[in-house]
C-alpha cells in the first residue's frame, strides 16, 4: 500500500496549478459582500511602512503633469486573501497619477492578508503612502536623478582641460529633467542655466535663470510656512542664500547676454540683499537670545520711526532718508539717536526701547556682534554693486559703511586688500561676468591639448579672482 502513496501524492501535487506574478488575475476585486472591514489582523506589506517606501522608491515614477498638485490623502484599495492588492480607488487625484499608481500596483509583491479567526480574507485598506522624497520634497526618481547628475552641481569643481560639448549636453539633458519638476531648485536651475550660457544658448539660459529665481522668490512666504508643517509635498525651508544665489545668477546670465533686462535684475538682486541686511539674517533667527532680543528692538523702533503718523515723531522726508541711507541697523539706531538729542522724536516707546538696548549693552559689555552671515550679506552687496554699476560704486558703498561698524571695516580692508591684488582681472568686468555666467569653459573641435589647458587657465583666472576677494563660494554653498 505504501509503495502506491507516494507515487500518488506526486500526481495531486503537480496537478495542482502554481500561478506565477502574472497570473495573479490583479485587476479581479472582490465583491462587495466578501470583504471584511473590521479584522483581527490588518493586511500587511513585507518589512511594513519601511518596505512601502522602498518599493516606492524603486519603482514610482511621479507623472510630471501630476506633480505640485494637491496631494489625494490616504489611498484605498483592497488586499485580497491571496495577498493581491487591487481595486485602487481614483477619488480626487489626477488621471495622470493614478494611472501611474495602477501601474505600481500591478508589480507589488504579495502582502500578508488580513486574518478574521486565523484564516486570511478579504479586507478594505485605507493607508497613507508618502508617493515623494520627506527630506527635499522631491519625487524619488528625481532625487535619484539628483544622485546621478552631483558632479555638473559642484560649483566649486574646475574643468582645467575645458567641458566637451557632449559633456555639457549631457549636463544638461540631466538637469532639465530635474528642473521640470522643481524650477525653484535653485542648485539644479541655476547649474542648468550655467550650462546653456556655457554652450551659448542665451534665450533658454535667461529664460531658466529667471523662472527659477521669480518661483524660489514669490514661494518664500509658503515655504517659511510650509516649515512648520510636516509632510507637505515640497516642503522647503527659504534659505536667504539660495534666494541670493538665483537672483544674481539671472542677472549674470542676461548680462552676459547682453539681455535688457539685466538692469532691472541686478536691481532686484540688491531688493533682495537688502531685505536680509534689515533682518540681520540669511535664513532663521539667530539661535543667541540676547541678540535675537536686541535686533527684534531694533526693529521696533525702526519701524515706529519711519511709520508716519507716528505719535512724537517729527521727522521730514529728508531725516528718514538720513536714517534709511546708514543702512546698517547699528547706523540706522545712531542717527536715530541722533534726532531724539536734537529733540525730533519725542516717542514714549522709542525711548523706553533704547534703554532696553542700553541694559543689553551694559550687561553684556558691547552691542551683540554681527555674525558671519550678516558680514556677508554686505560682502555680497559690494560684489553685486561692482558686477552692475562698476569698482567705483563699490568704493563709495564700502566707504559708506566703513565708519559705522568695526567688524563691517575690518571685514571691507581685507576685501579692498583683495580688490588690489586682483586688479587687473577685476577691471575686465565683462570677463569675471561671462567666467560666473558659465559653468565651465567649452572645448572647441580640434582644439589641442595644451589649447584647452590655456583656454581654461583663463577662464578660470577671473572665477578666482572673485572667490577671492568676495563671499562667492559662501554664497554658491
Amino acid at each position: 500500500m505504501k509503495s502506491y502513496l507516494a507515487p500518488f501524492l506526486l500526481l495531486v501535487f503537480f496537478s495542482v496549478p502554481v500561478f506565477s506574478q502574472n497570473d495573479l488575475r490583479r485587476d479581479s476585486v472582490p465583491p462587495t459582500n466578501m470583504v471584511f472591514m473590521v479584522v483581527d489582523e490588518e493586511a500587511s506589506f513585507p518589512g511594513g511602512s519601511r518596505g512601502i517606501e522602498r518599493f516606492l522608491r524603486k519603482n514610482f515614477v511621479y507623472p510630471e503633469e501630476a506633480w505640485g498638485k494637491a496631494q489625494t490623502g490616504p489611498l484605498r484599495f483592497y488586499v485580497r486573501q491571496d495577498g493581491v492588492a487591487c481595486g485602487l480607488q481614483q477619488g480626487s487625484m489626477s488621471p495622470e497619477l493614478y494611472r501611474e499608481l495602477r501601474r505600481v500596483f500591478g508589480l507589488m509583491p504579495l502582502w500578508t492578508p488580513a486574518t478574521v479567526s486565523g484564516r486570511p480574507v478579504n479586507s478594505a485598506v485605507s493607508m497613507d503612502m508618502l508617493l515623494y522624497d520627506a527630506g527635499s520634497g522631491l519625487p524619488f526618481h528625481i532625487v535619484e536623478a539628483m544622485k546621478e547628475v552631483h558632479g555638473y552641481l559642484d560649483t566649486g569643481r574646475k574643468y582645467r582641460h575645458g567641458a566637451d560639448a557632449e559633456e555639457a549636453s549631457k549636463a544638461i539633458a540631466g538637469l532639465e529633467d530635474i528642473v521640470a519638476y522643481a524650477a525653484e531648485n535653485v542648485e539644479a536651475a541655476t547649474a542648468l542655466a550655467r550650462w546653456e550660457m556655457a554652450l551659448g544658448r542665451k534665450t533658454e539660459a535667461v529664460g531658466t535663470a529667471g523662472k527659477c529665481a521669480r518661483t524660489y522668490h514669490s514661494n518664500r512666504g509658503r515655504m517659511q510656512a510650509d516649515a512648520i508643517v510636516a509632510g507637505l509635498q515640497g516642503t522647503t525651508v527659504y534659505d536667504g542664500r539660495k534666494d541670493i544665489c538665483a537672483a544674481m545668477t539671472c542677472a549674470l546670465l542676461c548680462a552676459a547676454a547682453e539681455d535688457r533686462r539685466s538692469e532691472k535684475a541686478f536691481r532686484r538682486t540688491l531688493d533682495i540683499i537688502d531685505g536680509r541686511i534689515r533682518l540681520q539674517d540669511v535664513n532663521t533667527p539667530d539661535n543667541r537670545p540676547v541678540n535675537g532680543e536686541y535686533r527684534k528692538l531694533m526693529e521696533e523702533k525702526l519701524a515706529l520711526v519711519m511709520r508716519p503718523g507716528t505719535g512724537g515723531v517729527a521727522l521730514n522726508e529728508e531725516d528718514r532718508h538720513e536714517i534709511a541711507e546708514a543702512r546698517t541697523y547699528g547706523g540706522m539706531m545712531r542717527v536715530i539717536d541722533k534726532k531724539v538729542n536734537d529733540g525730533k522724536i519725542s516717542n514714549a516707546r522709542v525711548l523706553q526701547i533704547t534703554r532696553q538696548m542700553e541694559d543689553i549693552k551694559s550687561l553684556y559689555g558691547k552691542e551683540p556682534e554681527m555674525g558671519k552671515d550678516s558680514l556677508n550679506l554686505y560682502g555680497l552687496r559690494a560684489l553685486t554693486l561692482y558686477l552692475s554699476q562698476g569698482i567705483e560704486a563699490q568704493r563709495q558703498y564700502m566707504d559708506s559703511l566703513s565708519g559705522q561698524s568695526k567688524e563691517l571695516k575690518k571685514y571691507f580692508e581685507k576685501m579692498s586688500e583683495n580688490m588690489r591684488k586682483h586688479e587687473a582681472e577685476l577691471s575686465d568686468r565683462a570677463a569675471v561676468i561671462r567666467s560666473l555666467a558659465c559653468f565651465a569653459p567649452i572645448n572647441e573641435e580640434g582644439d589641442s591639448k595644451e589649447e584647452k589647458k590655456r583656454r581654461a587657465k583663463e577662464f578660470y583666472r577671473y572665477r578666482d579672482a572673485v572667490k577671492e576677494t568676495y563671499p562667492l563660494e559662501w554664497l554658491w554653498k
